[in-house]
């Protein structure tokens, strides 16, 4: 009996042990369906949420207008800082050029667009960090072209753009941080990035550096003049310009000699126009009238009283670069500045105006520095000599002198 009865319930014994493994089979299943489900939710979420953040939804764009752009936003007063940090990512559509440009695009027309409609926006702190956190280069460049401003960097948008110097490596974004930062070289993190960029292999990320590591704000930083001075003998067209140009605001007699040696090389004719640039900085210093170098004033007239002259030298954008002062400052600093001899200027100014050999828009470019350094009369002096010219560019010389007279 005993035997019989454990045959029948082994069994059922078996059965009810596999149907509770099936039923907790299926439950954990079903747990781990619903686990991995949510965690997909979730992550989906996330993604959405910094796509949202990102404006990372594909558009169309190509096919697009600046209105398509904004069709659910025209009808606000105030961007979001949603609505801002949503329309600013759709730059990351924009291609970038070799010259580290962006080409004509949509979102710019947009932005001009809501202008134009008096729609207002801005971009907060919260919105700043959104962008800056960016996967795309052209939306965290364009953070760093909110930063900028007139009474120069906040605390907190220099922090943030201290935070990404040694870390972003993009050029495009790069060249935005020089623009950004070119005026704080003084601090001990932002200088010695100043002056790395001076170095990077792009052209146009030296241009950048070329440009602001010569301003006036970075007088006390170190390794500047040194920088400079290599840059205006790069390889590159563009960047030794921009260098010549810019480092006259350092004041510092160091770069006359390297802009001297580009003056005194008549294959390098294009760029004489940037280095009398530099070099007029630092002796009359318009509109401020403080700098006082009597070594590139020197410099400045013995390119102006070479001979003989041709087409190219002096290249007729030098010519006029003395033909504006402040009234307000100017009388004080012709007190310090010893070296300055107006008489002496105007005489060589006359000199290109009457060469025939000169270009002719130099020659005309020397009535304005004779009229601002000697007055009318200066100008009245010369007219003689000026009518008498009978060259081939005579008339254009003549003519230029009466408008010069008449005003």
């Amino acid at each position: 009996m005993k035997r019989r009865r454990y045959w029948i319930i082994l069994p059922l014994a078996v059965g009810v042990f596999f149907l509770s493994m099936t039923a907790c089979s299926e439950k954990k299943t079903e747990e781990s369906t619903v686990e991995e489900s949510e965690k997909r939710t979730e992550k989906g979420e996330k993604e959405t949420t910094e796509a949202e953040a990102e404006g990372a939804e594909e558009l169309d764009y190509e096919n697009m207008t600046a209105e398509d752009l904004l069709k659910d936003l025209l009808d606000k007063t105030e961007l979001s800082d949603e609505n801002f940090v949503w329309l600013t990512s759709t730059y990351r559509y924009v291609p970038i050029t070799e010259e580290l440009q962006l080409e004509e695009n949509i979102t710019s027309e947009a932005f001009s667009l809501l202008r134009e409609k008096e729609i207002r926006y801005t971009c907060s702190e919260d919105s700043m960090k959104q962008l800056l956190a960016s996967e795309y280069p052209q939306v965290r460049a364009e953070a760093y072209e909110w930063m900028e401003s007139l009474l120069g960097l906040t605390d907190t948008n220099r922090a943030l753009a201290k935070e990404a110097i040694g870390t972003e490596k993009d050029p495009y974004v790069l060249r935005a941080m020089i623009r950004t930062l070119g005026n704080e070289g003084s601090d001990p993190e932002i200088g010695p990035f100043l002056i790395s960029m001076s170095k990077h292999t792009h052209p146009r990320v030296r241009e950048q550096a070329a440009a602001w590591i010569g301003s006036s704000w970075n007088k006390e930083m170190e390794g500047a003049v040194e920088a400079e001075i290599a840059l205006i003998q790069d390889e590159d067209q563009e960047v030794a310009k921009a260098a010549c140009r810019n480092c006259g605001g350092l004041e510092d007699d160091r770069v006359v000699a390297p802009l001297v040696e580009i003056l005194n090389d008549e294959t390098k004719y294009e760029l004489h126009g940037a280095a009398v640039d530099g070099l007029t900085d630092m002796w009359l210093d318009f509109p401020f009238h403080e700098a006082t170098s009597e070594a590139a004033y020197k410099a400045c007239m013995d390119y102006y009283k070479k001979t003989p002259r041709s087409e190219n030298v002096p290249f007729w954008t030098t010519v006029g670069e003395a033909d504006m002062i402040s009234e307000s400052s100017f009388p004080e600093w012709k007190e310090k500045a010893s070296y300055y001899k107006p008489e002496e200027l105007i005489a060589v100014m006359k000199e290109i105006a009457l060469d025939p050999n000169a270009d002719w828009l130099g020659r005309t470019a020397a009535f304005d520095v004779i009229k601002t350094h000697g007055g009318r009369e200066a100008l009245e002096a010369i007219k003689p000599e000026v009518d008498a010219l009978t060259d081939k560019d005579a008339s254009l010389v003549q003519d230029s002198l009466e408008d010069e007279l008449k005003d």
